[in-house]
C-alpha cells in the first residue's frame, strides 16, 4: 500500500504513467500475497518483461536480484534505478529522470499527502461486508470506538523479523489505552491481533472490549477495514495498523503510535508517523 501509494503520487506529480513490478509476488504466500486488486480493486498497469528487461537487461529474475541486493553498487549504468537508502523522506526523488524503476518501501506519507484523498479513494475496500463484520462496524460506528493492534505472528516467530521488528511490550499498550482514555469520553475498545487468546490473557484493558477474531486468512484485511471506521486507534508498530488508523477521516481522531518503530536502532524511522498522531 505504501508503494502503490507512492508510486501513484510521484506519477501524478511527474505527469507520466504508472505501472507496477509485482513479479517477485509469483509463488509468495505471506500475507496473503499481492492483494490490492482483489482488496480495493486497484487496477494499475503491471510491468511486462519487455518493460523490466528494458530495465535490468537480459538475465531475468536473477540479474534483477542481484542489481537490488545491498551488496550491489549501483553506477550509472543503472541510472534508470533508485534504489531507497532509508525509511526517511528524501524529496531528491523528484529530481529523478522520467522512466525510471523504483525500489523502496516509501513509509511515510510526505510522499502522498498531496493526494490524500485520492489514496483513500483507490484504497476503498470493494466487497459489501460479511454479516458479522457489518454487525461489528455498526457498533464500532455507534460508540467512541478505538481500535487497538496486537501484531505477533512473523514479528514473534521469525528470526529476522524479530532482530529488524520487534514487538510493541505492554507498557507501551497501557500508556496508549491511558491517554485515550484521559481524551475521550466513555471509550469502547476493539482489540484485533494475530494472537487473540494471548492479548485475553496478558493485556488488562479496564473499559468496554470487544476482542475481534472473526477474520482470518483471505479475510484479514476486514480488520484493517472495522480499524479504519473506529473514531481513535492505537496501532502497533505495522504498516497494517498504520492504515487502519491513517484510511480513517474522523474529526478530532487520536492515533496512537510507538515512538520505537523498529527494534533496529540503525534503520531511520522518523518519517513514518505522521506528526499529527501520538508517538507515546
Amino acid at each position: 500500500m505504501f508503494q502503490y501509494a507512492f508510486g501513484y503520487a510521484l506519477a501524478k506529480r511527474l505527469g507520466v504513467k504508472l505501472v507496477l513490478d509485482v513479479s517477485d509476488f509469483s509463488g509468495y504466500s505471506l500475507h496473503n500475497g499481492f492483494e490490492l486488486r482483489s482488496v480495493f480493486g486497484v487496477g494499475c498497469e503491471r510491468a511486462s518483461n519487455k518493460i523490466l528487461t528494458g530495465v535490468f537487461g537480459i538475465g531475468g529474475a536473477y540479474k534483477k536480484k542481484i542489481i537490488l541486493s545491498d551488496r550491489f553498487k549501483l553506477h550509472k549504468f543503472y541510472s534508470s534505478i533508485y534504489k531507497e537508502n532509508n525509511h526517511g523522506y528524501n524529496s531528491r526523488i523528484y529530481e529523478s529522470k522520467l522512466g525510471r524503476y523504483y525500489h523502496g518501501y516509501w513509509q511515510t506519507e510526505k510522499y502522498f499527502y498531496d493526494y490524500a484523498d485520492d489514496i483513500r479513494r483507490q484504497f476503498m475496500f470493494k466487497d459489501k461486508m460479511d454479516v458479522p463484520n457489518q454487525v461489528i462496524a455498526d457498533e464500532i460506528e455507534n460508540s467512541n470506538s478505538v481500535s487497538l493492534h496486537i501484531r505477533r505472528g512473523d514479528y514473534l516467530s521469525d528470526t529476522k523479523s524479530h532482530s529488524v521488528h520487534g514487538l510493541c511490550d505492554l507498557e507501551y499498550y497501557q500508556r496508549a489505552i491511558r491517554y485515550v482514555a484521559s481524551h475521550v469520553h466513555n471509550p469502547v475498545f476493539y482489540v484485533f491481533s494475530d494472537d487473540i487468546s494471548w492479548v485475553k490473557e496478558n493485556l488488562k484493558i479496564p473499559f468496554e472490549t470487544t476482542y475481534v477474531g472473526i477474520n482470518r486468512g483471505k479475510q484479514s484485511y476486514n480488520d484493517m477495514r472495522l480499524m479504519s471506521i473506529c473514531k481513535h486507534n492505537i496501532i502497533a508498530n505495522s504498516s497494517f495498523s498504520w492504515w487502519g488508523g491513517w484510511l480513517g477521516d474522523y474529526d478530532d481522531k487520536i492515533v496512537v503510535a510507538p515512538s520505537k518503530w523498529f527494534a533496529d536502532n540503525s534503520i531511520i524511522s522518523s518519517d513514518i508517523i505522521p506528526d499529527r498522531w501520538v508517538k507515546i
